[in-house]
C-alpha cells in the first residue's frame, strides 16, 4: 500500500432506509476499524477513514447500495460562479474525461434547473482537460474500468460533489440468470443478517428462485475482488494493491438445500450455484417435498401474488409454509399486506422497509 494510504477522505455509505443498523453490524463483523462515523440520517451514513478503509468497505460490504467520496463542497449562486469553481477541481486526479453520467439534485437554492446546472457542470470539467489532457497510457491502463457517476447536490446554495466510487450499484454482482421476481443482492444480504444466519448448520431455500439468499449466504465474506471498480481508473490510487484490500474471513462450514418448482427458474438456480458443493438442488413442490431434518434455518422469498400468482389467499399460502416448517427459524420476505393474523406476526421479529418503493416486511419466526 502506498503512502497515499494513511490519506483520509470523507464518504457516504448509501443504505436503503431502514438498514443503517445492520450495515454498521456488517462493518463489526468484517473487522473493518479505524473508521468514525460523522453523520447519520435515513438511508446515509457519512464516514471519515483512510484511503484502505474506505477501498476495502468498496470490497468487503455487501449492505450497501453504494459509497460516495465527498470530493467537494462550495457556496454558489450563479452559473458564471459554477462554471469557475468546477474547472478549478483537479479533474485529472479522478477521471480521464468529463464523466458519461453526472446526476444533479437542487433544493431551496438560487440555482433550481437541474439540466442548466449539469450542463455547466460539464462544460467546466470540459475546460479542465482541454488544458489538463491526460497521457494516453494511463487513458489506456484504465480503459476497462467503469467510469464513476458524479453526483452534484445543492441544498441552500451550497453544492457537494461526490463521486461513485464503485461505478455501478454495489448490489450487482455479476449474476446474469435471474427468476420471475428477483430480490436485490443488498437487501437479500441485510435480510441475511438480520437472521443471524451465521449461526446456522443447514440453512433451506424452498422457493429458491434464481438463489440469490443462497448466494448471498454463501459469499457474505468474501470480498468482490474480481469486479472491477471504478475507483481503479482514479490517478491518486494508482499505486494501491487491490489484492491487499481483499482480506477474507471465511464463513462457518454450512449445507445449503435450494428447491425451487419452476422448471425454468430451476435452470437459472443451478446456473447460479452450481460450482457450490455445498449445495444440494431441487425441483419439487416445495409443500410436499421432503427435507433433511437437519435443516435449522429457513428463508424464502415467496410469492406475493404479483408477478407470480398464489393459489388462494395470501394469509393460507403464508400460514401453510410457517406449518410446513415448524420447529425452526424460518424467515420470509413478504409483503406488508400480507394478511397474516396480527397474532401470528407478533411472534416473528419483523424488519420494515421498501423494495423497489413497495413496502415489505422481513419476517422471522422460532416456531
Amino acid at each position: 500500500m502506498s503512502e497515499n494510504s494513511a490519506k483520509m477522505h470523507l464518504f457516504a455509505l448509501i443504505i436503503p432506509p431502514g438498514l443503517e443498523d445492520l450495515a454498521l453490524s456488517e462493518i463489526r463483523d468484517k473487522n473493518i476499524a479505524d473508521f468514525s462515523i460523522r453523520d447519520r440520517s435515513p438511508g446515509v451514513i457519512e464516514c471519515e477513514a483512510n484511503t484502505k478503509t474506505m477501498l476495502q468497505m468498496t470490497l468487503a460490504l455487501k449492505i450497501p447500495t453504494r459509497i460516495l467520496l465527498r470530493l467537494d463542497n462550495f457556496k454558489v449562486r450563479d452559473f458564471p460562479k459554477l462554471f469557475k469553481k468546477i474547472s478549478k477541481i483537479k479533474w485529472s486526479q479522478w477521471y480521464v474525461s468529463t464523466p458519461e453520467i453526472i446526476k444533479v439534485s437542487a433544493n431551496k437554492s438560487r440555482l433550481i434547473h437541474s439540466d442548466k446546472i449539469e450542463k455547466t457542470i460539464r462544460e467546466g470539467m470540459e475546460k479542465y482537460f482541454k488544458g489538463n489532457p491526460p497521457k494516453q497510457k494511463w487513458v489506456e491502463k484504465v480503459a476497462n474500468c467503469p467510469m464513476a457517476t458524479l453526483h452534484a447536490y445543492l441544498s441552500e446554495d451550497i453544492m457537494q460533489i461526490s463521486l461513485d466510487l464503485s461505478g455501478k450499484e454495489l448490489y450487482t454482482r455479476g449474476r446474469t440468470h435471474v427468476g420471475k421476481a428477483p430480490i436485490r443482492e443488498n437487501l437479500a444480504a441485510a435480510f441475511l443478517k438480520f437472521s443471524d444466519f451465521e449461526k446456522a448448520s443447514h440453512i433451506l431455500d424452498p422457493m429458491a428462485g434464481s438463489g440469490t439468499l443462497i448466494f448471498e449466504a454463501i459469499h457474505y465474506r468474501d470480498p468482490i475482488i474480481n469486479k472491477k471498480q471504478a475507483w481503479e481508473s482514479f490517478k491518486i490510487f494508482e499505486n494501491v494493491n487491490k489484492d491487499e484490500l481483499a482480506e477474507t474471513a471465511p464463513i462457518q462450514a454450512k449445507r445449503f438445500n435450494a428447491n425451487e418448482l419452476d422448471k425454468n427458474t430451476y435452470m437459472a438456480l443451478q446456473e447460479n450455484l452450481s460450482t457450490k458443493t455445498t449445495v444440494t438442488f431441487s425441483n419439487e413442490d416445495a409443500f410436499t417435498f421432503k427435507y433433511p431434518e437437519s435443516i435449522d434455518l429457513v428463508i424464502a422469498n415467496p410469492p406475493w401474488g404479483e408477478r407470480v400468482k398464489i393459489k388462494g389467499g395470501k394469509k393460507d399460502f403464508y400460514l401453510k409454509i410457517l406449518d410446513k416448517f415448524k420447529g425452526r427459524r424460518i424467515c420470509l420476505i413478504l409483503p406488508r399486506d400480507n394478511e397474516l393474523p396480527k397474532e401470528v406476526l407478533d411472534k416473528a421479529k419483523v424488519l420494515n422497509l421498501k423494495s423497489g418503493g413497495f413496502p415489505i416486511i422481513y419476517a422471522c419466526w422460532d416456531l
